[in-house]
């Protein structure tokens, strides 16, 4: 509930990298192919116009993934600092004899290696 609107960000930002960049730069590439490997003389200005705008695509899906990468990043430091949070404020909430049962080796497992999970999840979560 807390973070819905960055992750819909980062997702639409990766949805103009995968929909319409990366197509696009396969269609061009399959032209650039067709046209090298025709037998006709092609002029150079149509290999020059293909392979330009493979490498703005290229350029473009670089310059969108950057910014994805950063914004999901810092998303999944704020969901591990959430759940630490959770998990302190459920601790200061026992009871001094609920806690005596609990080793604090279990308390730092779960707040170091359990809780890192959230830090991957902002990255792969638009991908089904």
């Amino acid at each position: 509930r807390a973070f819905w609107f960055e992750g819909t960000v980062n997702g639409l930002i990766l949805m103009v990298n995968e929909v319409i960049v990366k197509p696009l730069q396969c269609v061009l590439i399959g032209r650039l192919i067709t046209v090298v490997s025709s037998v006709d003389n092609v002029g150079k200005h149509e290999l020059y116009m293909y392979g330009a705008g493979v490498a703005c695509c290229s350029l473009i899906a670089s310059s969108l993934m950057h910014p994805y990468m950063l914004a999901a990043h810092n998303l999944g430091l704020k969901l591990r600092i959430a759940c630490i949070s959770l998990v302190y404020r459920k601790i200061l909430r026992l009871k001094l004899s609920e806690i005596e049962g609990i080793s604090s080796g279990k308390i730092l497992t779960l707040v170091t290696n359990d809780s890192n999970r959230f830090y991957e999840i902002p990255i792969m979560m638009h991908y089904p």
